[in-house]
C-alpha cells in the first residue's frame, strides 16, 4: 500500500474530526481573548491611576510652591525687615540715651521673632551680625519637597505611558485574536477540504502570533522610579543642599540616590554642578556623561558636557559634545558661542570667527522676529550674549596673563 502524504492525510481527514478540533481551537482562543481582555483592563486602570497620581503631584508642587513662596516672601520681606528696622531704631534711641524707647524698640523686635521660623535658630542668630540663612530656610521650607514632587510627577507620568502603550497594544492583540475566531469559524462552514484548512491554519497562525506578541507585551516591565528606594528623596535633598552651597553634602546625597538606581539621570546632572562649583570640572565631566548614558539626550545636557570638557582642556570632545547639542537644539546661542570660543581655544580662528558670525545672525533673526510680533526678545537671548562676552573677556585675560 502506497504511504499517504502528510497534506493528503488532512484532506481524508474526518469531517466530525474536523470539527471537534476547531471547537477546541476556538475554546482555547477564546480563552486566550479573556486573558488578554483582562490583562488590558488592568492596564488601563493602572494608566489612569497613575495618570491621578501625575495630576495630584502636579497640585501638590503647585500648592507647595504658592505657599512656599508666600511664606518666605513674608518671613523675611515682612517680619526681618520688621525685626531689623526696631533693632535700629532700639540702637537710635539707644544712642541718644533714650532707654525706655530703646527698651520697647526692643521687645517690639523680640515679639517679631516669635512671628517667624526664619529668625529663630538655626536660621539665624540673633547674636551674630549676618543675615537670615534664607537659602537653607527656602530648602526645607519647600524646596526639596517641591523637588520630590516633580521627580514623582516625571514618574508617574512615565508609569502612565507605559501602562497606556501596553493597554492599547493588548487592543491590538485582542483584535488579531478576534480575527482568528473568525477565520476557525469560517473554515466550519465550506467544505472544500484546501479551503477549510487553509482557513483554520490561517487562523491558528494569527491565533499564535497574538499571543506571542502578548507574552512579549505582558513580560516588559513597567518602570518606576517611585519604587527605587529612597532615590527621589536623596536627590531632592542633594538639590536642596546644592542650593545652600553645601556641595559636599549634595554630593553625598546625590551618591546614595544613584547607589538606589544606577541609571538615575537627574542626579548626574545635579552631582556633576556640584562638583563643578567644588572646582573638580573633570568629575562634573564624568559625570554628565553617565547622564547622557542614562538616556539624558537633552541639548543642555549635551552643551554643558562642553562646556566642563573645554574647562579641563579636551577641545575635540568638547566640539562633539557641542555639535550633538546643536543638533538637537540648533537655536541654542549659549551653544554656539561655547562652541566658538572652543574653537578658538583649539586654535581654530577660522572656524571661531564663523561660529560667532553664525550666533550674531542668530541672535539678531531672534531680535527682529520678536520686534515683528510687537514683543521683546526673550532674557535668555541678552544673558546668552552677555555670557559670550564674559567668556571671551576671560580667555583674553589669560592670554595676557600667559595662564
Amino acid at each position: 500500500m502506497q504511504k499517504k502524504t502528510f497534506f493528503q492525510t488532512l484532506l481524508d481527514f474526518d469531517d466530525n474530526a474536523f470539527r471537534r478540533l476547531i471547537a477546541i481551537s476556538i475554546a482555547i482562543v477564546t480563552l486566550l481573548t479573556a486573558v488578554l481582555a483582562y490583562l488590558q483592563s488592568d492596564a488601563g486602570a493602572r494608566d489612569d491611576q497613575a495618570n491621578r497620581d501625575g495630576m495630584r503631584y502636579a497640585l501638590e508642587t503647585f500648592g507647595q510652591q504658592v505657599s512656599g513662596d508666600a511664606r518666605v516672601n513674608f518671613d523675611y520681606n515682612v517680619a526681618y525687615q520688621a525685626y531689623y528696622e526696631y533693632l535700629l531704631l532700639s540702637n537710635s534711641a539707644s544712642n541718644r540715651e533714650q532707654e525706655d524707647a530703646a527698651l520697647r524698640y526692643q521687645t517690639l523686635a523680640d515679639e517679631t521673632v516669635l512671628l517667624s521660623p526664619m529668625l529663630q535658630s538655626p536660621y539665624y542668630d540673633p547674636a551674630g551680625s549676618e543675615e537670615p540663612d534664607v537659602a537653607r530656610y527656602t530648602s526645607d521650607i519647600y524646596t526639596v519637597q517641591i523637588t520630590a514632587l516633580l521627580e514623582k510627577y516625571l514618574a508617574a507620568s512615565a508609569v502612565k505611558d507605559a501602562w497606556d502603550y501596553k493597554a492599547n497594544t493588548y487592543i491590538i492583540h485582542i483584535t488579531l485574536l478576534a480575527i482568528s475566531l473568525f477565520l476557525l469559524g469560517l473554515a466550519t462552514t465550506v467544505s472544500s477540504a484546501w479551503t477549510r484548512w487553509f482557513l483554520a491554519a490561517s487562523g491558528l497562525a494569527v491565533a499564535l502570533v497574538g499571543v506571542g506578541w502578548a507574552a512579549v507585551t505582558f513580560a516588559k516591565p513597567v518602570f518606576d522610579l517611585r519604587q527605587q528606594g529612597n532615590a527621589i528623596q536623596d536627590y531632592a535633598l542633594g538639590v536642596g543642599l546644592s542650593e545652600q552651597d553645601l556641595n559636599e553634602e549634595a554630593i553625598e546625597a546625590f551618591d546614595r540616590a544613584i547607589e538606589a538606581y544606577p541609571q538615575y539621570a537627574n542626579a548626574y546632572s545635579a552631582r556633576a554642578w556640584a562638583y563643578y562649583e567644588l572646582g573638580d570640572y573633570a568629575m562634573a565631566a564624568s559625570d554628565l556623561e553617565a547622564a547622557t548614558a542614562a538616556g539624558d539626550k537633552s541639548a543642555s545636557t549635551a552643551g554643558d558636557l562642553a562646556y566642563m570638557y573645554y574647562l579641563v582642556g579636551e577641545y575635540q570632545q568638547s566640539l562633539q559634545a557641542s555639535e550633538r547639542a546643536l543638533q538637537a537644539s540648533p537655536d541654542e546661542l549659549w551653544v554656539r558661542f561655547d562652541r566658538a570660543l572652543t574653537l578658538l581655544a583649539a586654535g581654530q580662528g577660522d572656524e571661531s570667527r564663523a561660529e560667532y558670525e553664525r550666533g550674531m545672525k542668530l541672535a539678531a533673526d531672534q531680535v527682529a522676529q520678536a520686534r515683528q510680533e510687537g514683543g521683546e526678545p526673550p532674557s535668555y537671548l541678552w544673558q546668552a550674549l552677555t555670557d559670550a562676552a564674559d567668556a571671551l573677556d576671560v580667555a583674553l585675560f589669560s592670554l595676557e596673563a600667559g595662564l
